[in-house]
């Protein structure tokens, strides 16, 4: 989870919601009856009392106890037993009075549920959410089942800019991630239950999934394709049109060579293929590409309003993601000659919006295009990982060809992968450590024992996995029953590499090769 200082400001706005109306009804009797008004108004001053010192703490306390891990952006990253130290210090909330706590909370709950009436949503979101976060802190149990499970887990403290909620501004987040998912699955194992089945089409590579889940699987099935070979065309294409090699690899996708090689590949392939998805590695890198190809800029560069090309609609600004063919781009030549141009010639495109209220009008557009008489088809742009490329059903002529555009791998620097990373490589270390021989004193070192299976995986290991997956996630769009045809096209070189082509879903493999841009036109 993560809590931030605006969440603790809502919280105290809804507590002192709850005295007001206790206020302007001075002889209303609590639920039950017990205490009366004056003790219901005592336990909410005590509980926005507990608030504003916990928004204190975030604002000031805890600078001095992050100091020394923090960097230079004033982010800190913490063992999962510091939550503890937080809420203890902060609120004064521990194991042992959670409960109490979470008590007077239900009571302002009740309260401004009994004045204001039910409904579809609730009265008071900021103390729900941070009653879910005390739980997922204590949880059930003893403390020290409490304890032992933040193990698992790892704290990050940053600081917030800008409006986060309620009209309050700055601030910190507090965050609580898990980075073990054998963690659910063993508190699922410990109910006792019969057995565990786990069916996905993107489950490769197995060993490594039973790996994370922290759970032996004896019965392992990874099933081939119910398609026949004719069904379907997949090719790794790793130079351009020009010759000019593909490689979405740091360093080289901001390459305006490689951006402008990439976009006149695409635009000499689209005539062969009627309707397409291609996926990007991220929003960013699509909204740069459609830049550099001669597409709109982004709503900043054109309008100077400020807002992203790719942020949500709103009344007083128009963004746009869907683009109908425009034949007339074909007639133009030389530098006027765009990849997006040239794209815009043959099809229709619609770009995937960053805001989930914009994508079902976006799958509208793109259903719309396909389905005019005579359409030449439209290319959906899209992220992997993102709304399009998992999930929606792309049957039969929705979608015959799905382009994947580079290795989609999570940034590198972004703290939960970094978190994620060293746990798992702190996990392994300790897995392949052993006691010494000797009887635990004097010189004797602890030393690795290479004998016993790893169980674990590497934090490079899962860093790889997690691209492999989001691939196999965005090529699945393709295929959808057994009488369905459609081709798969990786534009970069490195699919050809032995490492990341056994990360393709086993059903693939056999239908992999390694040809030339020509060639691969021809065939398909």
């Amino acid at each position: 989870f993560d809590l931030s200082s605006g969440d603790v400001a809502g919280c105290v706005s809804e507590v002192q919601r709850a005295l007001q109306y206790l206020q302007l009804n001075p002889d209303h009797t609590p639920e039950g009856g017990s205490g009366g008004s004056n003790k219901l108004q005592d336990n909410m001053l005590r509980l926005k009392s507990i608030f504003l010192k916990l928004e204190q703490f975030l604002l000031e306390g805890l600078s001095s106890r992050t100091a020394n891990k923090a960097s230079p952006s004033g982010e800190s990253s913490h063992a999962g037993e510091f939550i503890f130290e937080i809420l203890r210090d902060g609120a004064g909330i521990t194991h042992a009075n959670f409960g109490i706590f979470n008590a007077f909370v239900r009571q302002v709950q009740d309260l401004i549920m009994e004045f204001k009436g039910s409904g579809n949503s609730s009265s008071t979101p900021k103390l729900d959410h941070f009653v879910n976060c005390l739980k997922r802190v204590f949880g059930t149990g003893t403390e020290m089942l409490a304890l032992a499970r933040s193990k698992s887990y790892r704290v990050h403290v940053t600081g917030v800019t800008g409006n986060t909620g309620g009209g309050f501004t700055g601030g910190r987040t507090i965050s609580y991630w898990c980075f073990a998912p054998a963690l659910a699955m063993r508190e699922l194992a410990f109910l006792k239950v019969r057995s565990i089945l786990i069916t996905s089409g993107t489950l490769s590579p197995l060993p490594s999934f039973s790996m994370e889940l922290g759970l032996n699987f004896p019965i392992q099935l990874e099933n081939k394709h119910v398609i026949s070979p004719e069904q379907i065309f997949v090719r790794v294409i790793g130079k351009g049109v020009s010759g000019k090699q593909l490689s979405s690899k740091f360093g080289r996708r901001d390459d305006p060579e490689y951006i402008q090689e990439l976009g006149n590949t695409l635009a000499t392939s689209h005539p062969h293929i009627q309707r397409s998805a291609s996926t990007s590695k991220s929003y960013s890198s699509m909204q740069t590409c459609v830049e550099r190809w001669g597409g709109p800029a982004n709503h900043k560069k054109a309008n100077d309003k400020g807002g992203k090309f790719f942020a949500a609609r709103k009344k007083q600004q128009t963004v746009r993601y869907s683009f109908p063919q425009m034949p007339t781009h074909f007639m133009v030549h030389g530098e006027a000659s765009t990849p997006w141009k040239r794209l815009l010639s043959r099809k229709a495109i619609v770009l995937e919006p960053r805001s989930t209220t914009d994508l079902n009008d976006a799958i509208a557009e793109f259903k719309k295009f396909i389905s005019l008489p005579k359409s030449p088809g439209c290319i959906l742009m899209g992220v992997c990982r993102g709304k399009i490329s998992e999930g929606i059903d792309f049957s039969d002529d929705m979608c015959r060809a799905v382009v994947v555009t580079g290795l989609p791998f999570a940034p590198y620097l972004d703290p939960k992968v970094k978190l994620k990373r060293d746990f798992l490589d702190t996990a392994r270390a300790s897995e392949r450590s052993r006691p010494s021989a000797g009887d635990g004193f004097g010189d004797h070192e602890s030393t690795a024992d290479t004998s016993k299976p790893i169980t674990t995986l590497s934090g490079a290991e899962w860093y790889n996995q997690q691209a492999h997956r989001a691939v196999n996630q965005a090529i699945g769009r393709v295929i959808r029953h057994k009488s369905d045809y459609g081709s798969v096209l990786f534009l970069d070189h490195r699919f050809a590499e032995e490492k990341n082509r056994d990360g393709l879903s086993k059903w693939l493999r056999p239908y992999l090769r390694n040809e030339s841009f020509g060639a691969s036109t021809r065939s398909m």
